[in-house]
């Protein structure tokens, strides 16, 4: 039997291996705004902040980053790799705390192996860092409840502040742990409650200052309402699978053709039987857990954000939701998901089951790169700007091409000789 560290490695390096590969594909127009042609200098970052939907802290590490690093497409997907590796390990620190060494190495496993930690994790964007910011703020907090010092209080009110300045959903878990904090009669938790506030008062400055002085998005047009359904679906098919075993349907707007959709149903069918099994069991045995952290906090960080969104939906606010919002989420859904599996009365079954299914959901995951999985099909933008940089080479001053796919910035990324010149209603010329 290998050591605990060997065993860490192993997934670690799994983890690494299955994510590679993603890392040289072709950027795609959300990674786009994390390079330096938006954020390589102070101009053009107060610039992106100005327009961007997203708080300032992720671009302005980013700003830091492509002008020490340069802008890649392995460079920028760098950092959020490192952060999707660092959450497998905080992942299974977490599990073996509240459910033992079983459960942190089946939590281990299912994050390295998860079409959307995968995604995320070489996705150039804010959100395999928020995941690594939240699970390192749970962790620091768990280790103030056992007597931890001062450097747990600072990396706890580091990593809180990092966190709400990465989205605007994560102020939900800074009021979340200021009410643990209580419930918990927490050593420090006036430094906790002190930590919290600040945050959240200068988030409400920046957004105050925003609305004063720029735009202030509260919408966009891809966002929808969270329901009850969505989250039965966020749960049991993005999560467990990242929609790879699916059958056709219309997410955001795209609609996802599949290959053997009657196979494919039954598949899902059986998946979301196993999940449910598990995330039942696991939730009981986390519920009874009398640990440190208790079992019952993984509980309320998995419901935290999803009450949130539901709530602001029943308000009227029916624009709020997708399925990368509720990413934060996820870690505490695998926790749960891998106590159950871990602790399940037929424990070889359930888990061969769940092997098998995770099994397909990957392959799926990668031989189906072109269709809707986890997100969008990434378009292959850099062959694009290579054929129409030829066009150019060999046809003069350049030519007008058409596209109705939404956002083709990438394109002048790999060549700055392509520039989008107008927005049409059902268009977009570049020249």
């Amino acid at each position: 039997m290998p050591s605990p560290r060997s065993l860490l490695l192993l997934i670690l390096l799994a983890a690494l291996a299955l994510r590679l590969p993603v890392m040289f594909e072709s950027l795609w127009f959300d990674e786009y705004y994390t390079t330096s042609h938006t954020i390589g200098s102070l101009a053009l970052l107060l610039k992106s902040l100005y327009t961007d939907i997203h708080p300032p802290a992720y671009y302005a590490f980013m700003t830091l980053w492509t002008n020490l690093f340069g802008d890649s497409e392995f460079s920028i997907r760098l950092p959020p790799l490192l952060c999707g590796l660092g959450t497998i390990w905080l992942v299974r620190e977490l599990t073996r705390s509240v459910a033992g060494e079983r459960a942190g190495w089946v939590a281990a496993a299912i994050m390295a192996t998860a079409p959307v930690h995968i995604w995320y994790s070489t996705e150039a964007r804010p959100y395999s860092a928020q995941l690594l910011l939240l699970l390192l703020a749970m962790h620091s907090y768990a280790k103030l409840l056992t007597g931890g010092g001062r450097r747990h209080a600072v990396s706890y009110a580091a990593s809180m502040f990092l966190l709400v300045f990465t989205h605007y959903y994560m102020a939900a878990y800074a009021v979340a742990f200021s009410v643990l904090a209580w419930l918990d009669k927490l050593p420090r938790r006036r430094f906790v409650w002190a930590a919290n506030l600040v945050t959240l008062l200068l988030m409400a400055l920046y957004i105050g200052f925003k609305l004063a002085t720029s735009e202030f998005e509260t919408s966009r047009g891809y966002l929808r309402a969270f329901t009850l359904g969505e989250w039965w679906t966020l749960f049991y098919d993005w999560f467990l699978s990242g929609y790879t075993i699916s059958i056709a349907g219309d997410r955001d707007g795209v609609v996802a053709q599949v290959a053997y959709p009657e196979t494919r149903q039954i598949l899902l069918r059986v998946f979301q039987a196993v999940g449910v099994v598990a995330t039942a069991v696991g939730a009981h045995m986390l519920w009874r857990a009398r640990t440190k952290p208790p079992g019952w906090h993984v509980l309320a960080n998995l419901l935290w954000l999803p009450l949130f969104l539901l709530a602001l939906t029943l308000v009227g606010k029916d624009q709020t939701y997708i399925e990368r919002s509720m990413l934060p989420a996820f870690p505490f859904f695998v926790i749960v998901l891998a106590v159950g599996l871990s602790r399940c009365g037929p424990r070889t079954l359930i888990a061969s089951a769940f092997v098998a299914l995770q099994a397909i959901a990957l392959t799926a995951f990668y031989l189906e790169r072109d269709t809707y999985t986890v997100y969008r099909p990434n378009p292959d933008w850099r062959s694009a700007a290579a054929y129409l940089g030829h066009e150019i080479d060999t046809n003069g001053p350049g030519l007008e091409v058409y596209t109705p796919y939404a956002s083709p910035d990438p394109l002048s990324y790999y060549d700055s000789r392509i520039q989008q010149a107008k927005t049409f209603e059902s268009a977009t010329h570049l020249e």
